[in-house]
């Protein structure tokens, strides 16, 4: 495979952005049809959802990829999205859209929905918003408790080098994944969407396999495991409970439109990481964020 034309966006000084795969600028045409935007998670750039975005464009489903700066916390990255879409909005209106968002990022999602739901209504939301897929998001936080989440910058420079400027992990959005934040951000979010749902057609992925590729050193990889199984319950992917990725099970609502995902062959071998890096699994998105843009199903 031939490199990246583009390096990966840089938030921290140029802002929040939404590219094309191969890293030019979205213009406001580009989300004047049916389209799905792709967000990464925490301490990352969209630079490893690339192939994943490149895939859904060639299956059908035209992608782009949002960036935001993640240590500023969900709340503000979630309003520099909604910002972004406004500012971005095609002369007549945005065509319908599918989100599709790896771990931290499907919070910055579910956050930016009730902020459009605010600003216009929750009716216009669904006319506009299709569907939501949600890959191993800790719909109920993680590793609660502990703030400095470490391993988690070690994974960060694995997958898309020393990104973004060695900033320090223990800042607002580690605080908010591990309810360790004053206002306690993630219950907030869940007793916001328990109590008065906005109805979005949502589907949750989660990976069965209690390993991560943290970083390149044996040791030191096999002790931030033992580290994060030690304060994870339950099964898991390696960083997320199988308990927080299920979004129905987080808010106790099985009456919501949320299907949870975990019953696909290579579930015990799929971790964190490559949930977004399976072809099985991009398959099987993209067919239900196309079913939802077509109206198929709920």
């Amino acid at each position: 495979m031939p490199p990246d034309p583009a390096p990966g966006p840089d938030p921290i000084r140029q802002g929040a952005s939404l590219t094309h795969p191969e890293g030019a600028w979205v213009t406001p045409a580009d989300l004047a049809g049916d389209h799905a935007v792709v967000v990464h998670g925490f301490t990352a750039s969209s630079v490893y959802l690339r192939d994943l975005g490149r895939f859904f464009t060639g299956a059908g489903l035209r992608a782009v990829l949002f960036d935001y700066d993640s240590y500023r916390g969900i709340d503000a990255a979630a309003a520099s999205f909604a910002s972004l879409l406004d500012d971005l909005a095609p002369p007549a209106g945005p065509g319908r859209r599918v989100l599709v968002a790896h771990s931290m990022g499907g919070l910055v999602v579910r956050r930016m929905l009730r902020l459009l739901a605010e600003r216009r209504s929750p009716a216009w939301l669904r006319d506009s918003v299709a569907g939501a897929c949600f890959l191993g998001t800790p719909h109920a936080g993680t590793l609660i408790g502990q703030p400095l989440v470490t391993p988690l910058a070690d994974l960060s420079d694995l997958m898309t080098g020393l990104y973004p400027f060695l900033r320090s992990p223990l800042c607002r959005s580690s605080r908010q994944l591990t309810i360790t934040d004053e206002d306690r951000f993630i219950d907030a979010l869940n007793a916001a969407d328990r109590d008065d749902p906005l109805g979005i057609p949502s589907l949750t992925v989660s990976g069965g396999m209690r390993h991560l590729e943290y970083c390149s050193g044996a040791f030191r990889n096999r002790l931030l495991n033992t580290w994060v199984q030690g304060r994870l319950e339950g099964p898991n992917d390696g960083l997320v409970a199988e308990s927080s990725a299920d979004l129905a099970r987080v808010l106790g609502r099985g009456d919501l439109p949320i299907t949870h995902l975990a019953d696909y062959p290579e579930h015990p071998t799929t971790n964190h990481t490559f949930l977004v890096r399976n072809q099985s699994i991009a398959a099987r998105v993209a067919r239900w964020c196309r079913d939802r843009l077509a109206g198929r199903g709920g």
